[in-house]
């Protein structure tokens, strides 16, 4: 498989126990992990991969990555350790970030900025918003240097929250942790976990459509009038 110096690993699949089939709910006009994809569409130097189960409940993901011309790795559903590891192999990444396709606020700039992070300082193993959390749920960055996590992997006992063995060994490795420039917003979720979070998503974008667009100052100081 060719270099792909930088990835964005979309991660999904569809059976959420909270809200089933999330990622093909709608907000606007546009499938949750449409808002997600064009989000990272407005960043540059990395490629996007959707990373989700060879099972049969998830080809529509494979399906949708098709025809939207994004490549896709599939793998075990609920090892996400192992999942992220053989599509970091498959496309032959020097770095990757985690991106969860449940986010339809995830920003391309922050992305961007910690992949040229990482290219001027190589032996930062993580570069993270998530070890003193001061962005939104939904607004979180970690980019990871392939050859830590990879070689790290045995060690790793989680299968699914794989990050936090890193935040909860943070000791051990090298982690960049940047904080909001605005101040404390992690009380803020723009993530889609349940109904009660898409539903209130759905009512902000009627309220204004253009809320992808909006810098994360201006969101903050919509969503708290």
């Amino acid at each position: 498989m060719k270099q792909n110096k930088n990835i964005a690993i979309l991660l999904a699949r569809l059976d959420s126990t909270r809200l089933p089939r999330k990622h093909f709910k709608k907000i606007g006009n546009d499938y949750l992990i449409d808002c997600c994809l064009n989000q990272l569409k407005k960043g540059n130097g990395y490629k996007i991969v959707l990373a989700t189960s060879d099972r049969d409940i998830d080809k529509p993901l494979v399906e949708w990555a098709i025809n939207r011309n994004i490549d896709y790795f599939s793998g075990d559903a609920y090892n996400i350790k192992n999942r992220i590891k053989g599509c970091v192999e498959y496309f032959n990444a020097d770095s990757f970030a985690r991106v969860n396709a449940d986010s339809p606020f995830i920003n391309a700039k922050l992305i961007e900025d910690a992949f040229n992070f990482l290219e001027t300082n190589p032996k930062v193993d993580l570069y993270t918003n998530l070890l003193f959390r001061t962005f939104p749920y939904g607004y979180s960055v970690e980019v990871f240097n392939a050859r830590t996590f990879i070689d790290t992997i045995d060690q790793n006992p989680e299968l699914e929250n794989v990050t936090s063995f890193f935040y909860n060994n943070q000791n051990s490795f090298n982690i960049e942790n940047i904080t909001n420039p605005f101040g404390d917003f992690s009380d803020i979720r723009l993530t889609v976990d349940t109904f009660e979070d898409l539903e209130r998503l759905e009512k902000l974008f009627k309220s204004d459509n253009n809320l992808f667009d909006m810098s994360l100052e201006k969101l903050i100081n919509y969503i708290n009038q």
